[in-house]
This record gives structure tokens, sequence and C-alpha cells, in this order.
């Protein structure tokens, strides 16, 4: 036991006189070490600052490009919407002419079907039933008041169209006026006027009159005294009424209507006597349809 002490001891004393060696480096040795880890220090931040150095540049080279490519955006969405602009402006000059076109080829249409109207309704004129009514030229006839008699004026109702026409109805009514101051006979009333007991009438019948084929279906009475005053030109007598007939190519109704005054001859006048178109006829008493 002793001996193991001693040994300890021993080693303890050799481990103690030398402290140098595994206590406390020396000053050099520190101060290398110190060196070296400054530099290492040193390199760290170098290294770490050229890591922030690239890692901002990188950061900036991606702002740049993101800018670039902002600005080539914003420049490809300008140049889109100039060229859209271009293409609204084309559609507007286009979709412009269009209408203008358009409007020209409904004018267009509208004009060849009012000329295709026009020429049907002027062949469909042409070719219906045109009914007219005249009286004609009268022979002085001995008139004798002692003796009952009538004279019979029978109008002549023909048909100048080119088809035939189906008449319906015919109004005849002889009218006498007394002579003015002047003359002249007085104004007939605006409105013709168709009193019973003057007025013929054929109504009710189907009477279909071919083209250029006269007839002469209505008699109006005129009594010898009458005949005699008008002869005398002491009064005027009109005849006036109308005719109702149906065309047989658009089936439509027409009237023709007449007026008629007797005149006799007078003086050196060339004109024989009868029944002539009365010249201060209201505008109601004649026309056709």
């Amino acid at each position: 036991m002793r001996g193991l002490f001693l040994s300890a001891l021993a080693i303890g004393i050799w481990v103690i006189p030398n402290p140098q060696t595994f206590g406390q480096p020396e000053q050099g040795v520190i101060e290398t070490n110190r060196a070296a880890s400054a530099k290492e220090t040193q390199k760290a931040k170098q290294d770490q600052q050229s890591a922030e150095t690239v890692a901002i540049q990188g950061i900036l080279a991606q702002i740049t490009q993101i800018q670039q490519q902002h600005a080539q955006e914003l420049k490809d969405a300008e140049t889109q919407k100039n060229q859209d602009a271009n293409i609204s402006e084309k559609i507007k000059t286009y979709t412009f002419w269009l209408i203008i076109v358009g409007g020209i080829q409904a004018v267009v249409l509208a004009l060849t079907v009012w000329a295709v109207i026009r020429q049907t309704t002027s062949m469909q004129n042409s070719e219906r039933a045109w009914v007219l009514v005249n009286i004609g030229k009268l022979p002085d006839l001995p008139v004798d008041p002692t003796t009952v008699a009538f004279l019979w004026i029978k109008p002549s109702i023909e048909n100048s169209g080119k088809t035939p026409a189906r008449i319906n109805k015919i109004v005849a009514r002889k009218h006498e006026m007394q002579t003015t101051d002047t003359g002249l006979p007085g104004p007939l009333p605006q409105e013709a006027e168709y009193p019973l007991d003057q007025t013929t009438i054929i109504e009710g019948k189907d009477i279909v009159l071919p083209p250029n084929l006269p007839i002469q279906p209505i008699n109006v009475p005129i009594t010898p005294e009458v005949f005699l005053a008008a002869s005398q030109g002491r009064i005027f007598v009109y005849i006036y009424g109308y005719v109702e007939y149906l065309d047989t190519i658009r089936k439509q109704r027409h009237t023709s209507k007449f007026c008629f005054i007797y005149l006799p001859k007078r003086g050196f006048s060339p004109d024989p006597s009868g029944f002539y178109v009365a010249g201060n006829t209201p505008p109601k008493y004649i026309g056709a349809t």
C-alpha cells in the first residue's frame, strides 16, 4: 500500500512540475489561434457577405426580370388594345357600310316591288272593266202638249275595258232646274238626291256586260211639257245617276257616276240638241272608281 501511495505521489509530483504541458498554452500559440480564428471569422463574414450579395443580386435580377416582363406585358396589352381599337374601328366602318348597302338594297327592293305592283296594277287597270255612261244627241222632235206621251231617255252603258263587267245596280234621275236671270241653270245641290218619284232604279240583277257592247237597260221618262220648256230654254233638265258593277279580274266593286244636261240647238250653234256633260256639276256627281 505504501508503495502504491509513493508511486502516486511521485506521479503527482511529476505532473505538477509541468503545468504548461497540459494546462495553459504558450502565448505564441494563443495568438496564432486567435489570428486563425479571426481570419476564419473574417472569411466567414466575407463568404456570408458574398452569399448575401449574390442573393441580393439574384433578387435584383428577378425584380428586373419581373419589371421587364411587366413592361413587356404592358406593351403587349397596349399593342393589343390598339389592335382591338383598330379592329373595332374597322368593324364600325364595315357595319356602317353594311347599313348603307343594306339601305340601298332595301330602297332598290322597295322600288322593284313598287314597280312590279304598279306594273301589275297598270296591267289590271288596262284589262279590267271600265263602265261608262252616255246619252248622246237627240233629234229635234215635234212636241204636242195636247198629246199624252213620254219622251224616254235611255242612257247607253258601255264597257270600255277588256274584260266583262257584272252590273249590280243602275240609278238614274231626272232633275229640273229653273233658268236664272243670266239664262243659266241654278246650282245643283252638293249631294246628289234621289227622290223615288223622280228616280229609276234597276237593282238585284246580275247583268254581264262584255267589252264594247253598249246596252240601254234603263229608261228615264220626260213629259212633253217638260221637254217643250227645256227646248224653249225656260228650264234646264239634268239626268244624273250611277252604275255599280264588279270587275272580273280583281273581284272589286266599282262605281261610275254620270251627270248630263239637256241643251237645245240655238242660233247658229253647230251643235245639235241633246244631253251634254254638265260643266257646272258638283264633284260628287261625276267620277269613276
